[in-house]
C-alpha cells in the first residue's frame, strides 16, 4: 500500500508540474505584459514630458508588434474574429492607459457599417480614447494620433497574412503614445485623441466614419498624425507624406527631429489619399503621414515581425510624441493649406482596394485579382474619365493583377505608366465590362 501511495504522490507531482508549465506558456502567449498596464486605471506613472518620452521603448513596441502579427490574431481582418479580438484588447489597454472613452455610449468603440464587394452590411469598429489637456483655454482642442489596426486576415484559402509592418507597427506606436500621454501627470495644454481605425484596407472606412461622426467638434481638431507602415527600410529615414498641407506642422516636425536627427524624406508626387489621414485632410485639418516606405513584402504573407526594423519604429514613435507635444503646447494652431485640385490622389486619383475571393470567382479571375475603386478624387484623371465608386478595374495598360500581389502590381503599373500617353483600362460596372482610356500626368 505504501508503494501505491508513493506512486500516486509522484503522479500528482508530475501533473502539477505540467499544469504549472501550461499556465506559464499560456501567459507567454497572452498580450505582452507591460509594467504600467498591470497597474490600475487612475494611477499616472510619469511625472512629466521627459519621463513620458522615456516610457516609449523598443522592447514594448516589439512585444506588441509580435503579438499583433502572430497567428493568434489571424491577420486582423476587421470582419473576422482576429480583428474583433484585437479591437477588444485595444479597449482594455486604453482603459489601463488612463484614457477617457469617447466612443459610442461611453465606450472606447465607435461602430460603423460599410459597403464592400456588393454587400452593404459589413461591420467594423474604431477604438478611440482621449488624454485630456491641462489648460482650460486649450483642452477643448485636439491632436489626433491615428493608425489602422486591420490587415488582410485569412485572405485566401485560409492563408494567414501577418501584416507586421502594415500596420501592426503603426498600431503599436499609437498604443505606446496613448500610454505615454495617458499616464503623464503633467500633460500638455491641448487634448490628445488616440484612434485605431478599422477597415482601412477596404477603403479607409474607419477614418471616414470618424471624420464624419467625430466624437469631438471636427473644427476643433488642430492636427492629425497618421502612423502607417513605419517598420521597414533604412532605420534613420522617415517619409513625411502630406506635410504640404501645413508648413507650420512641417516646421514643428523638423524642430522635434533636432533631438532624433532622422533623415526626413519628402515626395510631392506621393499619393496623400493612400491612408487614413486623407479623411482628415478633407475636413481641412493639417495632416502628416509618418511612413517607413514600401517594400517587397507589402500586402504579402511575408510581412512578418522578424523583418521589422525595431529601432526605426521606436524613432518614428518618438518623433510623433515630440511633434504632438509641440503642437499641443503652441498657442497658435498650425495653418491648413489645401493642395491643388486633383493632386491628392496620386497619378490616377482613386482610393484603391483589392476585391475579395468571392468577387474574384464571380468575375472569373482565376489566378488574378482586381482593384475596387473605393472613392474617386475630385479633379483627378480618374474623375475626368468618370470612374465611379465601386467600379472594378481588372486590367491596366493591358496587364492584369496576380492574385497574391494585386494592389502592389496595380500601384506599380500606375506609377510606371507613360506620361501624357493614352492608357487603356478594363473596368467592370454593374457587372458589365468596358474599356476606358485615361491620360496620366
Amino acid at each position: 500500500m505504501e508503494m501505491v501511495g508513493s506512486v500516486r504522490v509522484q503522479l500528482m507531482r508530475v501533473l502539477l508540474r505540467r499544469l504549472l508549465l501550461f499556465v506559464v506558456c499560456a501567459c507567454c502567449l497572452a498580450w505582452p505584459v507591460h509594467s504600467t498596464w498591470a497597474q490600475q486605471k487612475g494611477e499616472p506613472t510619469y511625472r512629466d514630458k521627459d519621463a513620458a518620452f522615456k516610457s516609449i521603448t523598443q522592447s514594448e513596441l516589439s512585444q506588441i508588434i509580435k503579438y499583433l502579427a502572430s497567428p493568434k490574431l489571424e491577420g486582423r481582418g476587421c470582419w473576422e474574429k482576429g480583428g474583433i479580438a484585437a479591437a477588444d484588447l485595444f479597449c482594455e489597454q486604453f482603459e489601463k492607459s488612463n484614457l477617457k472613452p469617447i466612443g459610442d455610449e461611453g465606450t472606447f468603440k465607435q461602430a460603423f457599417s460599410y459597403t464592400y464587394s456588393g454587400k452593404s452590411d459589413w461591420k467594423s469598429s474604431n477604438v478611440v480614447g482621449m488624454a485630456e489637456g491641462s489648460d482650460e483655454e486649450f483642452k477643448g482642442e485636439y491632436i489626433v494620433f491615428g493608425a489602422h489596426y486591420d490587415h488582410l486576415g485569412l485572405k485566401r484559402k485560409g492563408q494567414f497574412w501577418p501584416g507586421a509592418d502594415d500596420n501592426a507597427s503603426g498600431t503599436a506606436a499609437v498604443m505606446e503614445l496613448a500610454e505615454a500621454f495617458g499616464r503623464c501627470e503633467l500633460r500638455p495644454k491641448r487634448s490628445m485623441i488616440f484612434a485605431l481605425f478599422g477597415a482601412e484596407e477596404r477603403g479607409l472606412y474607419g477614418s471616414q466614419h470618424f471624420a464624419e461622426h467625430s466624437p469631438v467638434p471636427v473644427e476643433k481638431i488642430v492636427a492629425m498624425i497618421n502612423l502607417d507602415m513605419i517598420g521597414r527600410n533604412k532605420a534613420n529615414e522617415v517619409w513625411l507624406i502630406g506635410a504640404a498641407t501645413s508648413p507650420d506642422l512641417d516646421a514643428q516636425i523638423n524642430e522635434a527631429n533636432k533631438t532624433l536627427k532622422l533623415k526626413l524624406l519628402y515626395d510631392p508626387a506621393t499619393d496623400i489619399a493612400d491612408s487614413d489621414h486623407y479623411n482628415f485632410y478633407l475636413k481641412n485639418i493639417p495632416v502628416v503621414f509618418l511612413h517607413g516606405g514600401l517594400h517587397n513584402d507589402y500586402h504579402k504573407p511575408a510581412d512578418t515581425a522578424e523583418k521589422i526594423v525595431y529601432p526605426k519604429v521606436l524613432a518614428t514613435t518618438q518623433l510623433a510624441f515630440l511633434t504632438g507635444w509641440s503642437v499641443a503646447e503652441t498657442p497658435e494652431r498650425p495653418k491648413f493649406q489645401k493642395l491643388p485640385e486633383g493632386a491628392a490622389g496620386g497619378r490616377l486619383g482613386i482610393i484603391a482596394a483589392e476585391i475579395d475571393e468571392a468577387m474574384e470567382t464571380e468575375l472569373g479571375l482565376k489566378g488574378f485579382t482586381a482593384i475596387r475603386v473605393a472613392d474617386v478624387i475630385k479633379g483627378s484623371p480618374a474623375d475626368k474619365i468618370a470612374l465611379k465608386k465601386d467600379d472594378i478595374i481588372i486590367e491596366f495598360d493591358g496587364k492584369r493583377f496576380p492574385e497574391d500581389e494585386g494592389i502592389v502590381k496595380f500601384k506599380e503599373y500606375v506609377k510606371t505608366a507613360k506620361k501624357d500617353k493614352p492608357t487603356k483600362m478594363v473596368v467592370v460596372r454593374d457587372k458589365k465590362r468596358g474599356n476606358v482610356t485615361v491620360v496620366l500626368k
